[in-house]
């Protein structure tokens, strides 16, 4: 949508176009499949999606975002605009009905209005998933 969203590059380890993505069947919609990340299979997982923010299907044009997380994790973002440098200590919480994105994702907004996001509640929200996926299996 409108909203422009930013990860710390901290957390980033690589940002890669989407290619060679492989769908894997019986998987939550939030995760689109696996794909080759340096040499690993790595889970892409739609952003939007797992942030619960409206939107119609995922783009299968974007970029994908890894993050550094003791695994190789990717999410599909449709398009990165760059580098920028955030003063954190300006940064806020929005007010309710500022942010599409529920509050556990967001550590900020800059007063350029970029959300920085959560990523250790996205890595946790994913996991969460996993679980819930590899619990369904064993019954």
């Amino acid at each position: 949508g409108t909203e422009r969203y930013g990860v710390d590059l901290a957390s980033l380890r690589q940002v890669v176009p989407l290619d060679g993505l492989v769908p894997v069947p019986g998987t939550p919609e939030t995760l689109l499949g696996v794909m080759n990340l340096r040499g690993e299979v790595g889970s892409i997982w739609d952003l939007a999606r797992l942030m619960d923010i409206p939107k119609e299907e995922a783009a299968m044009d974007g970029h994908v975002l890894v993050l550094k997380a003791g695994f190789d994790v990717g999410f599909l973002v449709d398009y990165v605009e760059g580098r920028h440098e955030i003063d954190t200590g300006a940064m806020i919480m929005p007010n309710a009905g500022e942010s599409a994105l529920p509050m556990r994702f967001l550590k900020g907004l800059t007063p350029e209005r970029i959300h920085v996001l959560n990523t250790e509640a996205l890595l946790e929200s994913i996991l969460s998933e996993t679980a819930e996926l590899a619990a369904s299996d064993i019954r």
